[in-house]
């Protein structure tokens, strides 16, 4: 019986806890073993065997010394260390990375062992934090320098992972270190966009595929609620990539019978919304789906998508996607299920929102997604990529 085990920030919430579930059970139903190790949360797949990495103190530590030293990735040492026995002890022959950052391992300890193995590793890379010194999206900036591995003041110091100094040049280094002669490395990304990013980098010798993220077409569909005059923007965290200030502009812009509503924000983000803005905190898939469901339209102003998981939850609840034309959202939004507008143009986006004809997308949108991204065709892309390589 194989053995696969699965290293992510988060278990069992959030789109990559749902996509590490969503892989351990059709791993399981082809009579494979399923660990899947984190930082927090815990699976919620019976039958898979969590692995619990590091404690909240360490946690919270890790974050300070990032702040300070802009060290990410380079603590928890012990969590790690045990990490490493968890792996040794498990004997896996597959492992599969996920996301490396987020105040829970120290990447150098761990790729080093496994670099020494001769199990096959599979890193999807969900954003840019593996081949920058810093940022996890160097498009937001229009920063080049990840290409050859020449980071240094890096203008996005203080966004996540924030730190109070900037230490790009040294980080980088490292992870150049570490990963340019890892043998046994499979890269995966979620686009085409992102796959050619990866390929422009110094990174871009291993061996890289494109498996588009996928989500489960039961939960995220069509569920007929009262339709509302609603503008509905999702994020994971609404940092200055994804758009607040535009949602604010967009406001100004639209007139007050269309409902604007906002999810996942924080308490300190909904205390300052304007007037005619709805903001909501993190909410669970099903209440999502009827949020999705009930708007005329969701809008993504995101300036840089490595993916775009809300745009494909929106489509399958058959609701358009009006998005800015950039990076990943173009492989998605076809003319059938929205409409792409110049990177930036906020008018154009309202002008999109008053032309919008839901009732005609809407069976398009859910065709779309069923066809190209259900979870089953995402995981039984990965399951292909373990027999080959494993």
């Amino acid at each position: 019986m194989k053995k696969l085990l699965q290293i992510n920030t988060v278990a069992g919430k959030g789109s990559i806890g749902y996509i590490t579930d969503e892989i351990a059970r059709t791993f399981m139903r082809n009579s494979g073993e399923v660990y899947i190790a984190a930082g927090q949360g815990r699976s919620l797949v019976d039958g898979v065997q969590f692995v619990k990495i590091g404690n909240r103190i360490d946690e919270y530590a890790h974050a300070l010394f990032t702040r300070l030293n802009d060290s990410h990735g380079l603590h928890s040492d012990r969590a790690t260390s045990n990490l490493i026995e968890e792996i040794i002890r498990i004997q896996p022959q597959i492992i599969h990375v996920h996301n490396v950052h987020g105040y829970y391992l120290n990447f150098p300890m761990l790729f080093s062992f496994l670099k020494k193995t001769e199990i096959p590793v599979v890193m999807t890379m969900h954003d840019s934090w593996m081949i920058t010194g810093h940022c996890t999206s160097p498009i937001y900036s229009e920063c080049q320098l990840y290409r050859d591995a020449s980071c240094h003041d890096c203008p996005q110091h203080g966004s996540y992972p924030k730190s109070y100094i900037d230490r790009s040049k040294r980080n980088i280094t490292i992870k150049k270190e570490i990963l340019s002669d890892f043998k046994n490395l499979f890269i995966v990304t979620g686009s085409e966009w992102m796959s050619e990013l990866v390929h422009e980098s110094w990174l871009g010798s291993h061996p890289i595929f494109t498996i588009p993220n996928g989500i489960n077409t039961d939960v995220f569909r069509p569920l007929h609620d009262v339709q509302r005059k609603r503008v509905l923007g999702v994020a994971n965290v609404w940092h200055g990539g994804k758009g607040l200030d535009d949602f604010l502009r967009l406001r100004e812009l639209l007139p007050y019978d269309y409902e604007m509503m906002l999810v996942g924000l924080g308490k300190r983000q909904i205390s300052m919304l304007p007037h005619g803005i709805t903001g909501l905190g993190h909410i669970d898939h099903a209440q999502l789906a009827l949020l999705y469901d009930s708007a005329l339209v969701t809008v993504n102003m995101s300036r840089s998508e490595s993916f775009g998981m809300t745009i494909i939850e929106s489509m399958a609840c058959g609701t358009p996607v009006i998005s800015f034309d950039n990076t990943s959202p173009h492989e998605i939004i076809t003319p059938s299920c929205g409409r792409l507008v110049p990177n930036g143009d906020v008018k154009a986006v309202a002008d999109a929102v008053d032309e919008i004809d839901k009732a005609k997308m809407t069976g398009n949108c859910r065709k779309e997604v069923i066809d190209k991204y259900s979870s089953s065709i995402m995981t039984e892309n990965y399951m292909k990529l373990y027999n080959n390589i494993s």
